[in-house]
């Protein structure tokens, strides 16, 4: 059988063991070499650290690491669907190699600390927790039982392309639904993972479909793909899509190559002095900008060594990987340019600007009262490049206090203030596509849909919200995202153009207040880059301002983005007065390759 080279796949495994090591202290703790802390016990550093060891030929190492997990309070416990799948392929490499690990008391702490529940809020949790079961299942008619509940849910979380839905759980029509980019690569590893240990014919299919959405995010020479919702271009994901890839060119899928070995050379830039790898590309030039609160640097390297090396020993396993070739499928013709149902589309220009958008915008897991998440916002590009370099950095969360401090962080997504609320233009859901000779048109209606929760005014009301929390998960409070309070009296209309002959962006915004009130437009004009900058020249025509011009920003910031280098920069605030029509362009050139 083929069996493509991977020149970076073992140095970055090697890397990875490396500072696992290094962080590793005499009572069998991983210590976060930022914080100088404990790795949570309630992630699963400890658990994928282990895995990772015991696949390298160091059992005592990994069971230092799962006695002095076993030896916290359970309660201090948590994420058993990922502390469980470690386990349950470490428990498979012990009797492969023929050893106990572990002894039996520790062994039933650890299966004790790590069972299953039956409903979690992530979708992306639930398809672990289902491939747990698929794992563990022994009689035959628990395996096809279980086998049949893992392709159920993927079916159900699947856009028609391809695009792993994680939120809600039961996706509707003209329901707004939530594609986070890093989720999808999570679900074709475990799909990846089932295949190769059922070997069914059943898992073909939604494999393909997972591939070729990943086509669809490919950005063919940074290593990047998406930059789409939460954990944007975090390192979870990526190995995630590295292991899975690493599977299918051992399978002879010759044409998953490239796209493994640029991940594999992309991580291997984001790596520290100490061997482990930083969360996302920003890296060392901004440490720990990006990451979202349940980002760890330990949690998610050992999770990303524990992925690696369990990859590089299966893909030692000819035979199982042999099942993996239908892959090769996805790889067939072009690569797709939209998914409707997501919302995700990418343009291609003659100049080679190309953009990825996100038209109609997409449900986030949930609303806060003092943050504002906008990596889901609709009506605009979140990722960009022209030949090799970067463009267009993704969108940010950040707490409301500092968006109104500094409108610009908005990024491309409008804001509008009316009382104390604040709304988002995002994408509503009729957009067209028209080309002609001289470059690609996009465009489609804009709602104005508030970004954070309403507190709880009266005792009821907040009664009810701790309730939900505490019986319900938050559940109730989840929902509340997928209809959120818009404005209706506020008609708005977002046209982008790109052209063909040379790398130019255009966006007109039409915004009419058809309310009683004012509004504040917080920034106008505002747009997020990747150094070096555009040439940037506006026009902006209301009834109480017509001017034209080189584009003067009255802010320009550094953007806090998962990608380095990024800024951002928006005109001053203004006010729309009730009935007032308002309209602007925005060109941004860059210089041709």
């Amino acid at each position: 059988m083929h069996r493509a080279p991977d020149p970076a796949f073992k140095p970055l495994l090697d890397a990875l063991l490396q500072g696992l090591a290094a962080a590793m202290d005499a009572d069998g703790w991983l210590r976060d070499p930022l914080s100088g802390q404990r790795a949570p016990s309630d992630h699963y550093a400890q658990t994928s650290a282990a895995l990772a060891w015991l696949l390298a030929g160091e059992p005592a190492r990994a069971r230092q690491l799962i006695t002095a997990w076993c030896a916290c309070p359970p309660r201090a416990c948590g994420h058993a669907p990922f502390n469980r799948l470690m386990l349950l392929l470490a428990r498979t490499e012990a009797e492969r190699a023929g050893y106990a690990w572990l002894d039996a008391a520790c062994a039933r702490r650890a299966w004790r600390r790590s069972r299953l529940a039956r409903r979690y809020p992530s979708n992306n949790w639930m398809l672990l927790a289902a491939l747990c079961r698929l794992l563990e299942a022994r009689a035959p008619s628990d395996q096809a039982r279980t086998l049949e509940h893992f392709c159920t849910l993927l079916g159900r979380w699947s856009t028609p392309l391809g695009g792993f839905i994680d939120y809600p759980a039961r996706p509707a029509p003209r329901t707004p639904i939530a594609t986070p980019t890093t989720y999808h690569h999570k679900a074709l590893f475990l799909t990846t993972l089932a295949l190769w240990q059922t070997g069914s014919d059943r898992l073909n299919a939604p494999l393909m479909a997972l591939l070729r959405w990943v086509r669809l995010h490919w950005d063919g020479e940074h290593g990047l793909a998406g930059g789409l919702g939460r954990s944007t271009h975090a390192l979870f994901g990526d190995v995630c899509l590295l292991s899975a890839l690493h599977l299918i060119t051992a399978a002879g899928v010759a044409e998953a190559v490239p796209m493994r070995d640029a991940l594999a050379a992309r991580l291997l830039r984001q790596q520290r002095p100490d061997g482990l790898l930083w969360l996302n590309p920003a890296g060392a030039l901004a440490p720990q900008q990006g990451w979202d609160a349940y980002m760890h640097l330990l949690v998610y390297n050992a999770w990303s060594a524990a992925l690696l090396a369990w990859s590089a020993q299966a893909a030692r396993d000819t035979s199982r990987c042999a099942g993996l070739g239908a892959a090769a499928r996805a790889f067939e013709g072009e690569a797709p340019c939209a998914d409707p149902e997501a919302g995700v589309r990418r343009l291609d220009s003659h100049s080679g600007l190309r953009l990825w958008f996100v038209t109609r915008g997409q449900a986030p897991q949930g609303l806060a009262h003092r943050s504002v998440e906008l990596r889901y916002a609709g009506g605009r590009p979140f990722h960009a490049c022209l030949g090799e370099r970067l463009l267009c950095p993704p969108a940010i969360r950040l707490p409301l206090e500092d968006l109104l401090r500094h409108p610009a962080l908005a990024g491309w997504t409008p804001l509008l203030r009316l009382g104390d609320r604040v709304y988002g233009l995002d994408g509503g859901a009729h957009w067209t596509l028209t080309e002609d000779a001289g470059g690609v048109r996009l465009g489609g209606l804009a709602d104005a849909r508030a970004l954070t929760r309403q507190p709880a005014r009266d005792p009821g009301a907040r009664l009810l919200g701790a309730l939900d929390w505490r019986l319900l998960g938050g559940a109730w409070g989840r929902r509340e995202v997928l209809a959120r309070a818009r404005l209706p009296e506020v008609e708005a209309r977002l046209k982008w153009r790109v052209a063909h002959r040379a790398p130019v962006l255009a966006l007109r915004l039409s915004l009419i207040n058809g309310g009683r009130e004012p509004l504040i437009y917080l920034n106008p004009a505002g747009h997020a880059f990747i150094e070096p900058p555009c040439e940037a020249r506006w026009v902006w025509l209301s009834a109480s301002l017509r001017r034209r011009g080189r584009f003067a920003p009255s802010e320009a910031l550094a953007f806090p983005s998962a990608l380095p280098h990024a800024s951002a920069q928006a005109l001053a605030p203004c006010r729309i007065a009730p009935g007032e029509r308002i309209s602007w362009v925005l060109h941004l050139r860059w210089p041709a390759r």
